[in-house]
């Protein structure tokens, strides 16, 4: 929030979209930061779905929050999404974490999620990004249709993308964005 506000990245505009929102750890942080008038939150596990529901409302955000059940992916229809008992943030539709089941949910672009959630693109001023191993394909959607002028955090973990598809993706990202700030992660490993 602090670097957002301290440069002005926002540009007055009020909206912010969670994808892979989880159960509202963060959904509930980003509101309560101030920056942000409404908040469009995506989760695409059905249980934690629900949760994260719950938890807007119970932290009084029901009315500026929307919650959507749907899985943000390169194209409309269905996906399959690998499920683990064992982390509940750690769902992915691009990797299969040892021992995991699956489910089939629905799946929007980026562009058909915002607008039929009554979004205006042009409100939206930070993007939030925890897709466990889709980041690349929604960064990508993003740029192309939103464009680059809206901040993205994004969480990167280069386990899920291997040493090509990180170095394409750090290309891309270079060849797109003008500024990185790197976020420190506690625990995370680095080489």
């Amino acid at each position: 929030a602090e670097i957002l506000k301290a440069n002005n990245l926002q540009r007055g505009r009020t909206c912010v979209v969670e994808l892979g929102a989880n159960i509202g750890t963060q959904s509930v942080y980003l509101l309560k930061t101030g920056l942000f008038d409404r908040l469009l939150a995506v989760e695409a596990h059905p249980d934690n779905h629900l949760l994260l529901q719950r938890n807007l409302i119970q932290n009084g955000f029901a009315d500026r929050a929307t919650a959507v059940h749907v899985a943000v992916a390169p194209e409309n229809g269905s996906l399959e999404l690998f499920t683990t008992e064992a982390n509940q943030g750690g769902h992915s539709a691009a990797f299969k974490p040892k021992g995991a089941s699956s489910i089939l949910v629905p799946a929007h672009t980026i562009t058909s999620i915002i607008e039929s959630a009554g979004f205006a693109v042009q409100d939206i001023g930070f993007f939030w990004i925890d897709l466990e191993g889709m980041e690349f394909e929604i960064v990508r959607a993003i740029t192309e249709t939103i464009g680059t002028d809206v901040p993205i955090l994004l969480e990167f973990s280069p386990r899920f993308y291997g040493p090509e598809k990180t170095a394409t993706f750090a290309a891309f990202l270079t060849d797109h964005f003008q500024y990185f700030v790197k976020v420190p992660f506690e625990g995370a490993k680095s080489k």
